[in-house]
């Protein structure tokens, strides 16, 4: 099941579209000028992760980042969009140049994922059929990186996971003076989780063994297409109610040292709507068993926690009210299109 998300921005993204659209569009004259002019242009690119005032080119040692290609050619009319594999570029210190464009009109995705020892980056690449060069059929396979994490508990609070990405579309005219360098400065369209527990001691009245995130009917696709319109389209598993969770276990077994530190879930996901549940498994069964079950999701009883792209969600169980949990939203450390203020924090959610 494909899912899309749209954010806050869009109704003034929509309409400063209109306005680049009006100031960079071409009519049919200028269009067919375009095609039959003579010669090549260059472009040169400079790309971050980041928009601060110190802006950070990917860093290479623990991040891929792409530039994909799309055009329109006459001959390639089964694709809505052609991008070729030698129009799949690698980009390597944040900088990179391209030659022998032709007066037409073309698409550029600039994309950053994460790679790790033995895992991640080209292996993450993937496409909806063998050999397509239909660029609305590619996409980035996020299941490798809930593996890495399920192995890696709380790995992306040290390592940055997250899915970075810029589509910029473009009239190219050979004949017109380009800029030397544009600077491009990527967006993430993954959102970080934590999950605060507490410190079992003080949270629960009986000894805990062990705290369980399990859940379901991920969002574990993303294309690398956005509609031309900033959208993030992706695709979630079907929900196996017999088996498939994704579980995270932070702790298989608590002594007396660990009771007393705070027990975290910190995970990079796709944005959605959480579904499944945290488990509490305590030491000692009473009559009501050794469990403490809390439910993830939308439905009525459940509690609603909702990743959200280029945010963190924190979610602190026993918050403001016992046995419920508090969520909050807040930005990142950096200035990279973030719609609340690092210590700003919105939404509180009960159980």
């Amino acid at each position: 099941m494909k899912t899309l998300f749209r954010n806050r921005k869009h109704k003034l993204s929509l309409l400063l579209l209109s306005v680049l659209l009006l100031w960079t569009g071409c009519s049919g004259d200028e269009e067919e000028a375009l095609k039959t002019s003579t010669g090549t242009a260059s472009l040169a690119f400079e790309v971050r992760t980041r928009a601060a005032e110190d802006a950070i080119k990917p860093d290479e040692a623990n991040q891929l980042t792409k530039l994909y290609v799309a055009e329109r050619p006459q001959e390639h009319a089964s694709d809505a969009l052609h991008c070729a594999e030698d129009q799949r570029y690698t980009l390597e210190d944040g900088y990179f140049s391209l030659e022998g464009l032709f007066g037409q009109w073309y698409k550029f995705a600039f994309f950053c994922v994460p790679k790790w020892e033995g895992g991640g980056g080209e292996e993450l690449l993937k496409k909806d059929e063998v050999d397509t060069h239909d660029f609305n059929k590619l996409y980035i396979d996020f299941d490798p990186v809930l593996d890495y994490q399920k192995e890696n508990l709380n790995i992306s609070k040290e390592k940055d996971l997250n899915i970075y990405r810029k589509i910029i579309d473009r009239w190219v005219d050979p004949e017109s003076v380009n800029p030397p360098v544009e600077n491009i400065v990527m967006e993430r369209i993954t959102g970080e989780l934590e999950i605060d527990m507490g410190i079992p001691a003080d949270q629960f009245e009986r000894n805990v063994e062990y705290i369980e995130l399990s859940l379901h009917g991920f969002n574990k696709k993303v294309y690398i297409h956005d509609q031309a319109a900033g959208e993030i389209i992706m695709e979630a598993e079907s929900y196996n109610p017999n088996g498939g969770n994704v579980v995270f276990n932070p702790t298989l077994k608590m002594d007396e040292e660990v009771l007393s530190l705070r027990q975290k879930f910190h995970l990079c996901l796709l944005p959605q709507v959480l579904q499944g549940e945290i488990k509490v498994v305590f030491t000692e069964e009473t009559a009501g068993g050794n469990t403490k079950t809390i439910k993830l999701g939308e439905s009525e009883g459940e509690t609603r926690i909702e990743v959200k792209p280029n945010q963190r969600t924190i979610v602190l169980y026993n918050g403001m009210e016992k046995d419920e949990f508090e969520v909050r939203y807040a930005g990142f450390n950096d200035q990279a299109v973030i719609d609340v203020e690092d210590d700003e924090w919105s939404e509180y959610t009960g159980n």
